[in-house]
């Protein structure tokens, strides 16, 4: 009776729950993913590769680094948008997909990454018969590593919340969070398949060389544009 009265009593509803009776851990893990999309953004812009004298961004690398890019771009702001849900006691339900969608987007990013690192130091670096040392760029390795820590965090929120959620609802049935962890997670198979499948394939047929080809002559178009 004089007990302590959670929002979804307060409104009638349920599926409410309270700010309150959210994991400890639900804004701590919502910011960290906040902060590798952020990471994730300034990957993709910053430098993947240099080549002797010639560096290129995400953006120059054949539309990979534009892939990146919106997905973080996306992943964030879906973040940002559960940030008054976890603060008031507004209903925190639709974290447990947001969550899940969020932790695709970081597969998907993560594969994206691991691939060019595998291209880039696979592919032959010898141009005009001339080989050239190549170095991964910083870029790269952040939108990789943000990539595992957003998809790690996403994780963590979508069980946390989806037992929260369960918790604070009888008439919530416990498999609809299930439902939604496991949609993720075989969508996020079928990216990794499909990852591992292109490498394969790629290792087999060979790397399109021309690609230094196209570097060097991004490289001498903004020569001549200076």
């Amino acid at each position: 009776m004089f007990g302590k009265v959670t929002a979804g009593e307060l409104h009638g509803n349920p599926e409410i729950v309270d700010a309150a009776d959210a994991p400890p851990y639900h804004l701590p893990t919502l910011i960290v993913g906040i902060a590798a999309s952020v990471g994730i953004l300034v990957g993709s812009i910053a430098p993947w590769l240099r080549v002797f004298v010639i560096s290129a961004n995400g953006l120059e690398i054949d539309g990979w680094g534009n892939a990146t890019l919106t997905l973080g771009a996306a992943s964030g702001i879906a973040l940002v948008s559960q940030w008054d849900s976890i603060r008031t006691t507004s209903s925190i339900r639709w974290a447990v997909p947001l969550a899940c969608g969020v932790f695709v987007a970081g597969v998907a990013c993560l594969a994206l990454a691991v691939i060019n690192i595998i291209r880039f130091t696979s592919i032959s670096t010898e141009v005009f018969g001339a080989t050239f040392g190549l170095q991964i760029g910083w870029g790269l390795w952040l939108v990789a590593l943000c990539s595992a820590v957003l998809s790690a965090a996403m994780g963590i929120m979508a069980v946390q919340v989806g037992k929260t959620s369960t918790q604070g609802s009888k008439s919530l049935r416990p498999t609809w969070a299930a439902a939604w962890v496991w949609a993720a997670v075989a969508g996020s198979a079928v990216i990794v398949l499909c990852a591992v499948t292109y490498v394969w394939a790629r290792q087999i047929t060979g790397y399109d060389d021309s690609f230094w080809l196209r570097l060097f002559e991004q490289h001498l178009a903004r020569n001549a544009t200076v």
